[in-house]
């Protein structure tokens, strides 16, 4: 054999042998293991943007695995051996038919590796973008605490609520739970320390909180926009009063199922009411600019939610399709809306519609 080597393949990939292992004129062909035999006499039926696309859709055994191949003398030809494929990045080889299947391919720590990879980039991307919508869900171990560790925080956590006068239901919130966790994380990594180190005051929270905000909304906007298009789209705005601070407030909620059946909601915004009364146009003003950023201008393909059912079937009496927000929201905007005839009212009142 000659004294030169490298590993061939169909795709242009190639690689040097490992410095340890003994050069020859024996390469890794790289193809798809299931029609190679075929390979030459179906060439007529592929073109350049069928071949990208099945390459793009090669499982990570073929990503991984190839045959191996014989440099033909005096040529730069390769002569496939029949009966092999062979790991291209540490040369495993195993036995190999086009009935035996590819159990033991799949098995190789280096295509394990692979999937693990792809994995691992995908649930970073998901993370960062948003983990309200994520979809995979990191599990960590179950330990047992002692009675006297669990009596601890259970001291602490009744300190902090009575001292603030906070619900003890907040002990129950997800957010807290996903901070705790984070902070676990990273005591593994960086032992005990001062979590002040890590935590930031009320202003820079604030702030932040408006970076985000430009963020979360192009991504909401691209979530809703199937929805919206396909009618398949609740809202469901609420006005309400503090009394205390003399202010009134919109929030919105968007309820909605995506292409892959996913029942999704979302706040789309809770902001003070600026309208100089609670008439019915000031109103539909509000919840018209409070869904303009999320590219929402046609209310009628919207379907709008009210648990407001008493007042909506007393108003609905004249006409099956007038229904009506509860007061303050006048008649004004459910005339504006009702031409869609999207209105569904929660409780019982849903019976007597």
């Amino acid at each position: 054999m000659s004294s030169s080597s490298r590993i061939a393949s169909s795709n242009c990939h190639s690689a040097s042998a490992p410095a340890d292992f003994p050069q020859s004129s024996i390469s890794i062909m790289t193809c798809d293991l299931s029609n190679a035999a075929n390979l030459s006499s179906h060439m007529q039926q592929y073109t350049t943007a069928r071949i990208k696309f099945l390459l793009k859709q090669q499982p990570s055994t073929y990503t991984v695995f190839g045959f191996p191949a014989k440099k033909l003398e005096n040529t730069k030809e390769f002569k496939k051996i029949d009966g092999f494929t062979s790991c291209e990045k540490c040369y495993e080889t195993f036995s190999y038919t086009s009935t035996a299947g590819t159990r033991n391919m799949l098995s190789h720590s280096c295509v394990k590796n692979l999937s693990n990879t792809k994995i691992t980039t995908f649930t970073s991307s998901s993370s960062s973008s948003q983990r309200k919508f994520n979809d995979m869900m990191k599990t960590y171990k179950k330990v047992k605490l002692s009675e006297q560790e669990l009596n601890t925080v259970k001291n602490l956590v009744s300190s902090w609520i009575c001292h603030d006068m906070r619900s003890f239901k907040i002990i129950e919130d997800l957010g807290l739970k996903d901070l705790l966790q984070e902070f676990i994380v990273l005591g593994s990594k960086f032992g005990e320390f001062d979590v002040s180190c890590a935590l930031r005051g009320a202003g820079t929270i604030s702030n932040h909180i408006y970076d985000l905000v430009d963020d979360y909304r192009l991504k909401l906007k691209d979530i809703l926009r199937e929805p919206l298009d396909t009618g398949a789209i609740y809202v469901s705005p609420d006005l309400w009063s503090d009394d205390h601070k003399e202010i009134s407030y919109l929030g919105i909620t968007a309820t909605f199922t995506t292409s892959n059946y996913e029942y999704k909601t979302v706040d789309l915004c809770c902001k003070p009411f600026v309208g100089d009364d609670h008439s019915g146009k000031n109103i539909l003003i509000a919840i018209q600019k409070a869904l303009e950023p999320y590219d929402i201008y046609d209310l009628t393909k919207l379907s709008f939610i009210s648990d407001r059912d008493k007042c909506c079937i007393k108003s609905s009496s004249s006409c099956k399709n007038r229904a009506r927000f509860s007061s303050p929201i006048s008649q004004l905007v459910i005339n504006k809306l009702r031409s869609s005839r999207n209105f569904l009212f929660t409780n019982s009142g849903l019976s007597k519609r």
